[in-house]
């Protein structure tokens, strides 16, 4: 039976057994070489599946806890998210590559992240100014133009459904100008 190569890599010898890279998977030239046992597959053997869960979380926090954006820039990104995906299942929907029920769902899930986006930007602890103002107002319009579209959907009307993505589009574009306008450089 041919052994594996990502069986033991160490020798007789104690050395490492190296093998070219570009006959496991992928990548490089033929004269580069790399440890014949992967650093994930290592961590799968010894601590499975809970090793690695493990260093994803520990890698989002430490991320997360690096992070300095503000409360309305991470929403912000979360609404724009959202509403490109509500943009992209409708324009699915239309092509014919998604069925009703899925587009509709989906539509469901965007309008419910965007009007959370809008409530966690509310209540966070921030003065009121115009910008900020402008920025809820655009994401509550998001989230509306996401219900309308699938209720049309619902209904199945592409013509009606063709104008809930202008909607969409138009609402992105709003929201867009006033993020820009609320994270533009105060003077």
């Amino acid at each position: 039976m041919p052994r594996s190569p990502f069986s033991n890599p160490r020798q007789a010898d104690g050395t490492v057994r190296t093998i070219p890279y570009a006959d496991t998977m992928q990548g490089w030239s033929e004269d580069k070489c790399m440890p014949a046992k992967p650093l994930l597959l290592s961590i799968l053997e010894k601590g499975g599946f809970r090793g690695c869960r493990l260093c994803l979380v520990l890698t989002m926090v430490a991320l997360t806890a690096c992070s300095s954006s503000s409360r309305i820039e991470q929403q912000s990104k979360i609404a724009r998210s959202a509403a490109q995906t509500a943009a992209m299942v409708v324009d699915a929907w239309i092509a014919g590559a998604v069925p009703s029920n899925y587009a509709s769902a989906t539509l469901q899930s965007a309008a419910d992240t965007l009007a959370d986006a809008e409530r966690q930007i509310e209540s966070g602890y921030s003065s009121e100014t115009p910008e900020r103002r402008g920025v809820i107002t655009a994401i509550g319009r998001l989230s509306a133009a996401a219900r309308r579209a699938q209720a049309r959907i619902k209904a199945g009307s592409p013509p009606q459904v063709s104008q809930a993505v202008q909607e969409l589009r138009t609402a992105a574009t709003e929201f867009a100008a006033a993020y820009d306008r609320y994270s533009a450089p105060k003077s």
